[in-house]
C-alpha cells in the first residue's frame, strides 16, 4: 500500500502544479476556462519529451479517483432551492430541453459517424454543465481519453462564442429582462460564461441566468443515475459495470449543503476545492490524450457541437415566441 502511494506522489504534484498553473492563466485575462487550459497543458506534456513513467500512475489515480471526489465536492456548491425560483411551465421546459438536447447530439453524432460515446459527452456538456458534466458521464460510459478531451475543447469553444453572441442576439431581438436570463441561462454550458453574459446586460439578467443554470445544473443528478443503470449490463475489460459510490456521495453532498446547520461558507470552500480537483483531473485526462486520433475527430466534433448549440439557441427562442 505504502509503494503504491509512493508511486502516486510524483503524478498527483504534477496535476496539482500544472492545475494551479491553469488557474492562475485563466484568471489572467485569458478567454479559455481553467478547465481547458489544463488539458491543453496535459495533452502539451503527454505528447512531447516530458512523457515519463514516473509520473503515470499518479496521474491515473488523478484520471479516476480525484475526478470522482471532484465531482462529489462540485455537489456542495449547488442550491436545490432554485427549483422553486423557476415557474412550473418554464422547468418543465428547461427539463424537457436538456433530454432532447442529448437526443439530437447522439442523432447528429451518429450522422457524421462519430461514436455514441463521444456524442453523449458532447451531448451532456451541451444540456447540463460543460466540463463537470463531462468529467462526471465519462467515467459511466468508459470513454476514451481523446474523446473526453475533444468533448472539452468543443463545448469550451462554442461558450467562448456564445458568451459574446448571445447578448448580442438579445438586444437584436430586444428580448426581456426574464427572456434574456432564459436563454443565457439555457443555453450556454460553462457557469462562468453564463454569469458573465448575463451580468454583461445588467444585475436582473444576470441573477435570472444563473437560476435556469443551476437547474440544469442539477438534472446531472438523474443522467448519472440513467447512464448507470443503461450500461450496468455491459462488461468492460471483463466486469460488469459496478455502481459508482461518487453518485450517492454527490447527492449526499447537495442534500447535506441545504441543511440549515451546514454554513454557506463551508459550502463554498469545499466547492471551490472540488473545482480545483476539477482541473487537476483534467490535466491526467490530457496527458493520456494522443493528438493524431484526436485530429482524425475534430471537424466532426466540431460541426455536431455547432449543430447542437444552433438546435439549442432555436429551442429556447421557439418557446419564448410560440
Amino acid at each position: 500500500m505504502k509503494a503504491f502511494a509512493v508511486n502516486n506522489v510524483p503524478g498527483l504534484i504534477t496535476a496539482a502544479a500544472l492545475a494551479l498553473l491553469s488557474v492562475f492563466l485563466a484568471g489572467f485575462g485569458s478567454f479559455l476556462g481553467s478547465a481547458t487550459i489544463a488539458l491543453i497543458l496535459g495533452m502539451l506534456m503527454g505528447n512531447t519529451r516530458l512523457r515519463s513513467q514516473k509520473i503515470e500512475k499518479g496521474l491515473g489515480f488523478t484520471e479516476k479517483k480525484i475526478l470522482e471526489a471532484a465531482i462529489v465536492l462540485i455537489g456542495f456548491g449547488m442550491n436545490a432551492h432554485i427549483f422553486s425560483a423557476l415557474g412550473a411551465n418554464t422547468w418543465v421546459f428547461v427539463g424537457s430541453s436538456v433530454v432532447l438536447v442529448l437526443i439530437i447530439a447522439l442523432l447528429v453524432s451518429r450522422w457524421f459517424g462519430l461514436s455514441s460515446s463521444l456524442g453523449a459527452l458532447i451531448g451532456a456538456g451541451s444540456a447540463i454543465c460543460g466540463s463537470a458534466a463531462i468529467g462526471a458521464v465519462s467515467p459511466l460510459l468508459h470513454s476514451k481519453e481523446e474523446e473526453t478531451g475533444l468533448s472539452i475543447g468543443v463545448i469550451n469553444l462554442l461558450s467562448t462564442l456564445g458568451l459574446i453572441f448571445l447578448p448580442i442576439l438579445s438586444g437584436v431581438l430586444a428580448l426581456s429582462t426574464e427572456s434574456s436570463g432564459l436563454v443565457i441561462g439555457g443555453v450556454l454550458q460553462s457557469m462562468g460564461h453564463v454569469v458573465g453574459a448575463g451580468f454583461s446586460l445588467g444585475d436582473e439578467v444576470g441573477t435570472a441566468a444563473t437560476v435556469v443554470k443551476m437547474g440544469r445544473i442539477l438534472l446531472i443528478i438523474p443522467l448519472l443515475l440513467v447512464l448507470f443503470f443503461m450500461n450496468r449490463k455491459k462488461k468492460v475489460e471483463g466486469k460488469k459495470l459496478s455502481f459508482p459510490v461518487f453518485i450517492p456521495l454527490f447527492i449526499g453532498a447537495l442534500v447535506l449543503a441545504q441543511m440549515p446547520f451546514f454554513l454557506e461558507s463551508w459550502a463554498a470552500f469545499l466547492a471551490k476545492a472540488g473545482g480545483f480537483l476539477l482541473v487537476a483531473a483534467m490535466v491526467a485526462i490530457g496527458y493520456k490524450i494522443r493528438l493524431k486520433p484526436l485530429f482524425k475527430m475534430a471537424g466532426p466534433a466540431l460541426a455536431v457541437g455547432f449543430v447542437v448549440f444552433a438546435f439549442q439557441i432555436l429551442l429556447y427562442l421557439l418557446f419564448l415566441y410560440l
